[in-house]
C-alpha cells in the first residue's frame, strides 16, 4: 500500500514565511516606524480620550517659516570660575626636645592620613639649640630635607607627595661633628594640609532646533588670567593658555549636536528639537577668570512656509465653540491665522497675544457652519502664521449655556 500526501509547492511555502516575518517586524519595531512602513503619515496620538462631538488633534510640525537665516540667542550669564587653595592645620604639638649623641640619634614621629591630591606642609619653630646639631626630615622613611638649625628660627618645608594613605613623618637630630650630645628644641609643630577646589561652573542649556539642522555657537568674554577649558557636552571645544581677556565665538562642532540630539531621546527626523547641551567652565590651577555674557547661539537657516490643514467635526448644538491652540515654541514672533472652511471665515491671535501654552478663541456656530452631517459640523481648519511657532495641538470644544 503506496501512501500518497497533497504536496504544497514551494513557492507557497516561501511567500508565507515571508508574509510571518513582516508580521512579526511590524510588532517589534517602534510604532512610528511601523507608520512609516504601512504608509501612515500621521504618527501622532491622542494624550487623552476625547469626548464625543469635541475635536482635538495632536500637531507634530511646525507653522509659518522664515525667508532668512536667523539667530536666537540662549543666555547662560556672568560669573566667576576659578581655582582656590584652602589651608588647614591637621596637626599641632606645643613643645619637643629632640637630641643626639655619640650613642645614636634620636627621632620625633608624625603620623597622618594622607590624601594624594592635597599638599602638606611642616611648620616648625625652633626655640633653642645645644651645639650644631643637624635637622633631617623623612616621609614613609625617605629622607628628603636636612637643615642646620639654629635659634628663635621658624622653618616651613612642603612634604613631597606620597601615593599611600597613611603617612609617617619623621624629624630626627643627627650628631654634627666632633661632640658628645647635641639637641634642638622645637617650640612648636604643626602640619597644614593645603586643598585644592576646583570652582568649576556647569550650566545647562536648552535649545529648540529644526531637526539638529543650523550652526550652534557659544560665544562668551573670558576675563582674568591662567588655563581656562571649557567643556560642552563632555567635549573640549576651546583651550585658553596664559593672561586672557578676550572675546571667544565658538561653533560646536557636528559631534556635539550628534551627542545632543541622541540624549534628547528623540528620532532625529523629527521636525522640532528640544536640544540640552551642557557647558562647562573648567580652570587650570592657580587660574582665576570671570566668564562675562555667555550665551549659547543657535542660528535657523531658511525655513520654508508651511501652514497645516486638518479636518474637524464637532457638535452642532452648541451657542459658541471654545477653541485652544496649545504652544509649544515661538521660534519667531507672528500672528496665528486660522481659517475655517466651509464657512471661509477665519480669526486671528495677533503676535502680542500669542504666547506659550494655551490660547483660547471663542467661536460663534457660523465659523464652523455648512456641512451638517449626524448632528455634527465638520469641515477643515488651516493654520497659518507669519511668524515661526511650533504648536502642541489644537481643540474645538462645544460651549452651551
Amino acid at each position: 500500500m503506496v501512501d500518497t500526501r497533497e504536496r504544497i509547492p514551494a513557492v507557497v511555502v516561501l511567500m508565507l514565511m515571508l508574509i510571518g516575518s513582516i508580521v512579526v517586524y511590524l510588532l517589534l519595531v517602534p510604532p512610528a516606524t511601523t507608520y512609516k512602513l504601512l504608509g501612515i503619515n500621521n504618527t501622532s496620538t491622542n494624550a487623552f480620550s476625547v469626548p464625543p462631538g469635541t475635536f482635538f488633534k495632536n500637531i507634530s510640525s511646525y507653522i509659518g517659516g522664515y525667508p532668512q537665516p536667523q539667530i536666537k540667542t540662549y543666555p547662560i550669564g556672568t560669573f566667576g570660575v576659578y581655582y582656590s587653595q584652602s589651608n588647614s592645620t591637621i596637626f599641632t604639638q606645643a613643645s619637643e626636645t629632640i637630641g643626639s649623641s655619640i650613642f645614636g640619634s634620636s627621632s620625633y614621629d608624625l603620623v597622618f592620613n594622607n590624601t594624594a591630591s592635597d599638599t602638606y606642609y611642616l611648620y616648625m619653630d625652633i626655640g633653642s639649640v645645644s651645639g650644631s646639631p643637624k635637622l633631617a626630615l623623612s616621609l614613609n622613611g625617605s629622607q628628603f630635607y636636612t637643615a642646620f638649625p639654629v635659634n628663635n628660627e621658624s622653618i616651613i618645608v612642603k612634604l613631597p607627595q606620597i601615593s599611600g594613605k597613611k603617612a609617617i613623618l619623621s624629624i630626627t637630630d643627627y650628631l654634627n661633628g666632633f661632640a658628645f650630645t647635641q639637641s634642638f628644641t622645637l617650640d612648636s609643630m604643626k602640619i597644614i594640609e593645603q586643598v585644592d577646589n576646583t570652582a568649576n561652573v556647569s550650566n545647562s542649556v536648552k535649545v529648540m532646533t529644526f531637526s539638529g539642522i543650523g550652526d550652534y555657537f557659544l560665544n562668551y568674554t573670558e576675563i582674568g588670567s591662567g588655563n581656562l577649558t571649557t567643556y560642552v557636552n563632555g567635549i573640549s571645544v576651546a583651550t585658553a593658555i596664559g593672561i586672557n581677556n578676550n572675546q571667544v565665538s565658538l561653533t560646536l562642532p557636528p559631534s556635539v549636536v550628534s551627542n545632543a540630539i541622541q540624549e534628547s531621546g528623540l528620532s532625529s527626523s523629527s521636525t522640532v528639537l528640544p536640544l540640552g547641551f551642557g557647558v562647562d567652565f573648567v580652570p587650570g590651577k592657580g587660574s582665576s577668570y570671570e566668564i562675562a555674557n555667555a550665551e549659547l547661539s543657535y542660528k535657523i537657516p531658511s525655513i520654508a512656509p508651511n501652514s497645516l490643514t486638518l479636518y474637524y467635526n464637532v457638535n452642532s448644538n452648541a451657542n459658541n465653540y471654545a477653541l485652544v491652540v496649545d504652544v509649544a515654541n515661538i521660534i519667531n514672533s507672528g500672528d496665528l491665522t486660522l481659517t475655517f472652511y466651509p464657512s471661509g471665515q477665519s480669526t486671528t491671535i495677533t503676535s502680542d497675544k500669542l504666547a506659550v501654552g494655551q490660547n483660547a478663541v471663542i467661536l460663534t456656530p457660523s465659523f464652523l457652519s455648512g456641512d451638517l452631517k449626524n448632528g455634527e459640523y465638520t469641515g477643515t481648519v488651516t493654520l497659518s502664521s507669519n511668524g515661526l511657532i511650533v504648536p502642541e495641538y489644537i481643540s474645538i470644544k462645544p460651549v452651551t449655556p
